[in-house]
């Protein structure tokens, strides 16, 4: 019987092997320019390695000195698997509804409502969940939730008091070669539409690299259409400040075109630990400005992203 999407694999047989898991949180003040990440990830290692949980929290503010603080702790007790819901570590608890959690100078307290609690997920079949190829699973449990609470770091307390924002998981024996993730809820008339998207390229036979795969979900316009696997292009033009990014998508009777903006001085760099290899580079903004354009045979809608988008680039270590 296959697991559900949401259930933790870090303490199966096969995580022992070697696996990465994570269950990640992310919330975005609708009027732009304020967001939290928080995120748990076990690090499974083979041959007798261990099995570590990391927790990592970021906050993105532009109305603050800083505009990016991070605090990451590994639990060096080891994993532990949760009593209830889908992470345990000592530095906090995160499951269904809500996360815990305190590290350093750091505390939060977060609960979450479903706007939309339809999981996104970004493999084309659910049979291909929890085999040895593809080797990164992933998906997006809830798309489109609101967010309450308070997160602080030191001296900066951010309250969340309806804030949209996603939850996800991931996890496999090794991640994605190269990948970009992006999502933003909340956003077009009425604060009603959603979208989040995966591409990636992995690494197929005799060393070569495959092309850009696609996955996800938009809700724009009051329907949602599936993102296609194929067909996807990432262009991302180096500029002064920051990075210009494209992403070029199929989704259902259309195209996606997704224009962002990943600012040198709002973005986190991040290291992204594999069970096998050096892991993976990691560059997140999650207040990134851009527009998602939907163009259908009948219409195009665009709508502005302005401060709200996630944006998350990985490439090898």
């Amino acid at each position: 019987m296959a697991l559900a999407y949401d259930a933790p694999r870090s303490g199966s047989d096969r995580a022992r092997a070697g696996m990465y898991e994570s269950h990640y949180v992310k919330a975005a003040d609708p009027d732009g320019g304020r967001a939290v990440w928080l995120r748990h990830t076990v690090l499974s290692r083979p041959d007798g390695g261990g099995q570590r949980t990391t927790v990592w929290l970021t906050v993105f503010d532009r109305t603050a000195g800083t505009v990016v603080e991070q605090r990451r702790v590994t639990d060096e007790a080891g994993y532990v698997a949760p009593a209830t819901g889908w992470s345990q570590a000592a530095q906090g608890t995160l499951g269904p509804t809500g996360a815990d959690g305190a590290m350093e100078d750091a505390t939060w307290t977060l609960r979450w409502d479903p706007v939309d609690a339809e999981s996104v997920p970004y493999l084309p079949k659910r049979w291909l969940y929890d085999r040895a190829i593809p080797r990164s699973n992933g998906v997006a449990l809830l798309p489109f939730a609101r967010m309450a609470g308070t997160v602080a770091i030191g001296e900066h307390r951010i309250e969340l008091d309806g804030w949209p924002g996603m939850i996800g998981h991931n996890w496999g024996s090794d991640h994605a070669l190269h990948w970009v993730w992006m999502h933003a809820a909340g956003i077009g008339p009425a604060g009603a539409a959603w979208f989040d998207g995966a591409l990636a390229r992995v690494p197929t036979v005799a060393g070569r690299v495959s092309p850009w795969l696609g996955a996800g979900a938009v809700m724009l316009d009051g329907a949602r259409r599936r993102v296609a696997m194929r067909g996807a292009a990432l262009t991302v033009s180096p500029g002064v400040g920051g990075d210009a990014v494209h992403v070029q998508a199929r989704v259902d009777g259309g195209r996606l075109d997704v224009h962002a903006t990943l600012p040198a001085d709002e973005t986190v760099a991040w290291d992204y630990a594999a069970p096998h290899d050096d892991g993976r580079r990691v560059r997140n903004c999650s207040i990134a400005e851009g527009r998602v354009v939907l163009t259908t045979p009948t219409a195009t809608t665009e709508i502005p992203l302005d401060g709200v988008l996630a944006l998350e680039l990985g490439e090898p270590a």
